[in-house]
């Protein structure tokens, strides 16, 4: 399903410095954050040499707040178009759940 779009102010939520700390902590990643209103959150650097480009979504808020802005939208569209990896993550589940797809670094 296609995500949609929305227009919001920009900010990062509540469970990105968590997830990011879990990222490198326990998975190795380096995480590169990005400034609110890039379009994405982080530019995920993973040991097998994957690159990732990462949105986070706080799950605590309504469906209608998680929805991408317009500007998320555009290139999570524009990132599908050329086959590249953008990520919506909004639990360390999730986190958790694509780090160990690329444990056997076999990924790429």
């Amino acid at each position: 399903m296609r995500p949609t779009g929305s227009r919001r102010a920009a900010r990062k939520d509540d469970n990105d410095k968590p997830l990011a700390g879990r990222a490198e902590k326990n998975h190795g990643w380096l995480i590169v954050h990005m400034a609110p209103g890039q379009g994405f959150d982080w530019l995920a650097l993973l040991p097998c040499g994957c690159k990732e480009i990462v949105e986070i979504k706080n799950p605590k808020q309504p469906p209608s707040a998680r929805k991408l802005t317009d500007q998320e939208l555009s290139l999570f569209e524009e990132c599908v178009s050329r086959n590249i990896i953008y990520r919506i993550i909004e639990t360390e589940a999730q986190l958790d759940g694509i780090a160990l797809s690329h444990a056997g670094h076999n990924c790429c």
